[in-house]
């Protein structure tokens, strides 16, 4: 069976040969966790690059401009300049059923009218940081992530990438995959003010056309420059702030949570620190500066990201697929329920015995959250005849994934992190209820948990439930593993260890765990 999961695949064409064009090779499956950073272009020795960046300012100013001059915005004038679609063509974000997102509409114009109208009514004409940055949105605008900053990078960059994918298509793909096609708003005349269309020669994937991206302007997880980073930076930022004023109000701050006898937690850290942001919301420019004086180290970051990325989601994808194809796996009439239990026992083998858990965690050992862990069950899907529903709405809530294959063949997946707060109620009922929302009795709950204690409070919550050694919930230990060096016992043989994995059972453990709630006093800020 010939197993196509990537670009490369569905194209028939070597992927080091993406490689060698710099390309990053894309699932047309579902989308990919990586992003368009926008810092990659400001920082990047191309001169190519650097003119991209400049572009996606130079519109920012056009944008701020018309806010400025235009008290009300008409509809057409929303539809024109500030609405934008998701590139879905780029199969890049969290989109997890395939790779449709929700793109940039009316709300988001009317946040930015409000933006260059009051806080960010000086952009572009910052004198603290050597550039004006796109992503001070995202810092400075409630509701603004790296979502964003990637569809509005690619919308503004989409020239770019239409030339860089057609010349790919022109080099190394088949006549008969590609097709010219009219690209709608391909890019914005300066001169004239106003978005044209333009025909590219493109590769085709079911009637729609496929965009390429260059590696090295991508990222993983967060962009360089993100109002979380701004967040865990104010430790370091009374080293780099000139404006003494600011910095003397900053380092009272600081004082003021690192005092011992209060006990601050790091939730009212971020909360104290978010309320000093709105109060001088001048302090991101010398985030931003400090940003720019590391973009040396911003680039080897980024790159390192991506190359995580592509090891996990591209190089990992290929490696599961071949080992599931070695044991004859897609070649078994299983029915939605049977295939659930596999795939839920195969990704419970790969996160426990074969460094998966690594999905879960960035470089500083943070869990990241719960869409990974969809994206990459998503990606086990690949070669089934089963229709896989991520998020499938039925009147009472979205169920994370329902397996069908026609009316009579269906199953319910959910997962929880053990560390959620209504695990309990979650497990009791939640199941049920999704089940019969869905017509189908066939349900499974996956539980991962990261420590020996989340361990204890899951098998607690079963036996109060009485589902102890229930086989429609499957536990996987999620948790950091020690290095195969430091491990004594024998090695893992990874057949017996799938069957012993289907089982679902797990050893119950007498301790427990209580969580609380502290009222502390509120932080004072300068």
């Amino acid at each position: 069976m010939d197993i196509r999961i990537h670009f490369s695949d569905f194209f028939d064409i070597d992927s080091k040969v993406l490689e060698d064009y710099g390309a990053f090779d894309v699932s047309l499956i579902t989308d990919m966790p990586v992003f368009i950073d926008p810092f990659r272009l400001y920082a990047s020795e191309k001169k190519e690059y650097q003119n991209l960046h400049e572009q996606i300012i130079s519109y920012l100013c056009f944008l701020r401009d018309y806010c400025q001059t235009h008290a009300q915005i008409s509809y057409w004038e929303m539809q024109e300049y500030f609405c934008f679609p998701e590139v879905k063509n780029l199969y890049m974000g969290f989109s997890e059923t395939g790779n449709k997102g929700r793109g940039l509409g009316p709300e988001f114009a009317r946040l930015l009218h409000r933006c260059f109208t009051g806080k960010l009514k000086d952009f572009g004409k910052e004198t603290v940081t050597q550039s004006s940055h796109l992503e001070k949105l995202c810092i400075i605008a409630d509701g603004v992530g790296r979502d964003f900053v990637s569809d509005f990078s690619a919308n503004l960059i989409k020239g770019f990438l239409l030339q860089y994918t057609e010349c790919f298509a022109q080099k190394y793909l088949k006549a008969d995959r590609c097709e010219i096609r009219a690209i709608n708003r391909a890019y914005f005349d300066f001169d004239k003010n106003v978005w044209k269309d333009k025909e590219y020669y493109l590769p085709i994937h079911e009637d729609d056309f496929v965009l390429l991206a260059p590696r090295d302007v991508l990222t993983r997880d967060e962009t360089w420059i993100s109002h979380r980073g701004l967040l865990g930076s104010f430790n370091r930022l009374p080293l780099t702030i000139g404006d003494e004023a600011l910095r003397s109000k900053l380092s009272d701050l600081l004082e003021s949570v690192r005092n011992p006898y209060r006990k601050i937690s790091d939730k009212q850290k971020k909360q104290a620190y978010q309320s000093f942001l709105e109060l001088h919301p001048e302090i991101a420019d010398w985030y931003i500066k400090d940003q720019e004086d590391h973009k040396e180290d911003a680039l080897l970051s980024l790159s390192e990201k991506v190359s995580d990325a592509e090891s996990t989601f591209v190089k990992g994808a290929r490696d599961a697929a071949a080992k599931l194809q070695e044991l004859g796996f897609y070649k078994q009439p299983l029915t939605s329920l049977e295939e659930a239990r596999v795939k839920i026992g195969y990704f419970k083998t790969f996160i426990e015995d074969n460094d998966g858990y690594r999905l879960f965690y960035d470089k500083q050992g943070r869990l990241l959250p719960e869409t990974h862990m969809h994206l990459a069950f998503r990606l086990l899907w690949y070669g089934s005849y089963k229709e896989v529903d991520r998020e499938a709405n039925n009147g009472r809530g979205p169920v994370d994934f329902k397996i069908s294959f026609g009316n009579g063949d269906k199953c319910i997946i959910e997962f929880k992190w053990a560390s959620n707060r209504k695990l309990k109620d979650n497990l009791q009922f939640q199941p049920e209820i999704y089940a019969k929302a869905n017509g189908t009795k066939n349900k499974i709950c996956v539980v991962l948990y990261t420590s020996k204690q989340e361990l204890a409070k899951v098998e607690k919550v079963l036996r109060e439930i009485g589902k102890t050694g229930d086989k429609d919930i499957i536990l996987i230990d999620a948790s950091k593993k020690k290095s195969a060096s430091n491990v004594t016992e024998e090695d893992f043989d990874f057949d017996k260890g799938l069957l012993e994995a289907l089982d679902g059972m797990n050893n119950e453990l007498d301790e427990t765990i209580d969580n609380g709630d502290f009222d502390l006093p509120p932080i004072e800020l300068p």
